[in-house]
């Protein structure tokens, strides 16, 4: 496999729920660094979002996540709408984490 000149960053499960199953994380998402072509392929295949800089993909998964933590950890100040399931492409893993490829409507 050949390596990135420049690394790129996905979204995966967050590993609390990936490793520990953790139900606040459920629909929770982190960034996962691409290091190599095949790895950027896959997820493009997959129809995962690319980042090229780290703080970027941290911003996408702190608003990908929110819905669902604000209404864990902040039950009083959310609304009656329940956040949306987010959706993980289950075969496709980085690191042992299944890839985020948006939500359900």
């Amino acid at each position: 496999m050949s390596k990135l000149q420049n690394c790129c960053w996905t979204l995966v499960q967050h590993s609390a729920y990936a490793a520990k199953q953790d139900p606040v994380f459920r629909n929770a998402v982190e960034p996962a660094d691409l290091t190599t072509h095949q790895q950027l392929g896959e997820v493009v295949d997959a129809g995962g979002l690319l980042f090229t800089s780290l703080p970027d993909a941290e911003e996408a998964a702190d608003d990908a996540s929110k819905p669902s933590l604000d209404q864990t950890l902040y039950p009083d100040r959310v609304s009656s709408v329940p956040p949306i399931e987010l959706t993980f492409h289950e075969a496709l893993t980085i690191g042992g984490r299944p890839l985020f490829i948006g939500g359900n409507s």
